[in-house]
């Protein structure tokens, strides 16, 4: 179960860093008709009329024009019933200014196309892109009329994307492309073929236009025809994998649940703090499924004066007693703080805001930060605690291909909703593949115990005053630094309860190992967290700079501000 709701976490942590281009107001554009003029000197005059509607206020249209290689858009204009409005060219962005609120806009635009043709042995090419997928906007119905420079009876033409089959030409040699809806982030090239005679001004190059229209003509003819069989062998293959995948993780749940079982039957019924297996920031990173975190390094600092390494004066101040320690990453802690940001024996909370506000010293601690973190893991990866399991793994991987292949298979034939589905079969089936390590028996026992602890505190069944003040030292000392590692807010407030009516009594808190009256987990935390951020610190409108989806580079797109 937490498998799954990490790899959920994964795929919304995905989603919501993908980009996401919010427009600055709110408007739709329910209307589009370009009309593309084609001269007999190669160029092309264009006059579109864009419908702009606005629920808001608003202060203009935005049209996005990035011409193909070797060709060149010039003469933009904008117009409003006859009246010219203010262009602001910024790249491939026309910015036409346009304040309102509340309206409904008819716009229109020219401008000219130089170089819009290529000249081939069998005909005059007009292959244009007047939107890409860098376009961020819907187009409620989007008509695009491409008009010879004589009247003439026949033309060849095709369409690419959203403009695929929407084409028709009529008796005047009008081609008309009534393409209707488009979505953002789709290319709809255009591609006409006239008479070379249309066009005696234009150079003539080698090579066919119609030979490769009819070749994009047959492989959209194939892609169609073939769509429904397509789709039905990639669900057939899709439903295979996902049973195959279901089988595995069926299989990984009941193998988990038997030895979890087999592990809580080897611990006594009860409360208890579990024996010490590994030091307590390994045990609550373990527990923690890898996970670091400030309130690790809180309870590694405690797990230092737990065993006599350290020793706490204040609130605030820390002595180095003992250099001698069992693990690596408590001689990184120590360096960090006592040789980096202390003066060698002594610590104080404040000397890390210090040591890290000089950005100097940001590599100095990023470095004893890694080196801590590395420690820690080594120390667990050194017990016998995590399973390997390469062939799962590797058919989990092998399954997340196969998924590839049947997101492939979809995106050809034009099946996007089965195609996403496929893809995040993909990232679930591989996430799977690349972290799944069970835990081995001596695992699920380290952890099961410190669930079974953590539960105690939870339910309050099984954890009472007089059992607390009968456990031994140490393990009240580790008991309390589980739960500030862990960030149990139950275990936490209970132990404070209890050590600070054992510092009232007869007692001295001193006795105890440290003074818990001195801890402040809330105040260290922050420090900390505060410290690593900032060391770690120094370590969108519609663009035209970014490549496009449309032929020969070119494109464009709509939009607001």
């Amino acid at each position: 179960m937490k498998m799954m709701k990490g790899i959920l976490t994964l795929l919304i942590a995905i989603f919501l860093f993908l980009p996401n281009q919010a427009h600055a107001v709110d408007f739709s554009i329910p209307e589009v008709t370009i009309d593309a003029y084609l001269q007999a000197d190669g160029n092309a005059e264009v006059v579109e009329h864009h419908t702009y509607d606005f629920p808001g206020k608003f202060n203009g249209l935005i049209r996005g024009l990035i011409p193909k290689k070797g060709s060149k858009i010039t003469d933009f204009k904008a117009s409003e019933k006859g009246t010219l409005l203010e262009v602001e060219k910024i790249d491939g962005e026309y910015r036409i200014h346009r304040k309102g609120k509340k309206e409904i806009v008819n716009v229109e635009i020219t401008y000219t196309i130089e170089n819009a043709v290529k000249k081939f042995e069998d005909g005059t090419e007009f292959y244009w892109p007047f939107f890409d997928d860098r376009n961020e906007t819907d187009y409620g119905n989007m008509t695009v009329r491409i008009h010879p420079p004589k009247r003439v009876e026949t033309a060849e033409f095709l369409g690419y994307g959203a403009a695929e089959r929407s084409g028709s030409v009529d008796k005047d040699g009008i081609v008309t492309f009534a393409m209707g809806k488009v979505p953002s982030g789709t290319n709809g090239d255009i591609r006409v073929v006239y008479d070379n005679a249309l066009f005696p001004h234009v150079t003539l190059v080698q090579g066919s236009a119609l030979k490769e229209m009819e070749k994009d003509r047959n492989m959209q003819a194939f892609l169609y025809d073939n769509r429904d069989t397509a789709g039905l062998w990639g669900w057939l293959l899709f439903g295979l994998l996902a049973l195959l995948v279901a089988w595995g993780m069926l299989k990984m749940r009941i193998v988990k649940q038997r030895s979890q079982r087999e592990a809580r039957a080897q611990f006594p019924e009860g409360f208890f703090v579990p024996s010490e297996k590994l030091s307590m920031p390994a045990t609550i990173l373990y527990v923690k499924g890898g996970l670091f975190s400030s309130e690790m390094m809180v309870a590694a600092l405690l797990d230092l004066i737990r065993k006599g390494y350290v020793e706490q004066l204040s609130e605030k101040d820390f002595r180095l007693v003992d250099e001698e320690v069992e693990f690596e990453h408590e001689r990184a802690l120590i360096d960090l703080l006592f040789r980096k940001a202390g003066d060698g024996t002594n610590f104080n909370m404040d000397d890390l805001v210090s040591y890290t506000k000089n950005e100097l010293n940001h590599p100095a601690y990023n470095e004893g930060f890694a080196a801590w973190q590395k420690g820690v893991r080594d120390e667990v990866k050194e017990e016998d605690l995590i399973e390997k399991k390469p062939k799962l793994r590797m058919n989990f991987i092998l399954a997340s291909i196969g998924f590839v292949v049947v997101a492939i298979l979809f995106g050809i034939f034009s099946h996007f909703i089965s195609m996403l589905l496929a893809i995040a079969a993909t990232v679930i089936t591989l996430v799977v593949g690349l972290v799944y390590r069970p835990r081995t028996n001596e695992g699920h026992v380290l952890y099961e115990e410190w669930q079974h602890f953590r539960n105690a505190f939870e339910s309050f069944g099984d954890f009472n005053a007089e059992k607390w003040r009968s456990l031994p030292t140490d393990e009240r000392l580790r008991a309390y630094t589980f739960g500030v590692g862990v960030q149990d807010i139950h275990i936490q407030s209970e132990l404070d309860k209890f050590e600070q009516a054992n510092a009232r009594s007869t007692e001295s808190a001193s006795s105890y190992g440290f003074n818990y009256m001195y801890v402040n987990p809330v105040l260290l935390t922050t420090v900390f967290a505060s410290a690593t951020t900032t060391a770690s610190a120094s370590s969108s409108s519609y663009s035209a700079s970014g490549g496009g989806g449309g032929t020969g580079g070119g494109g464009g797109g709509s939009g607001a501000f």
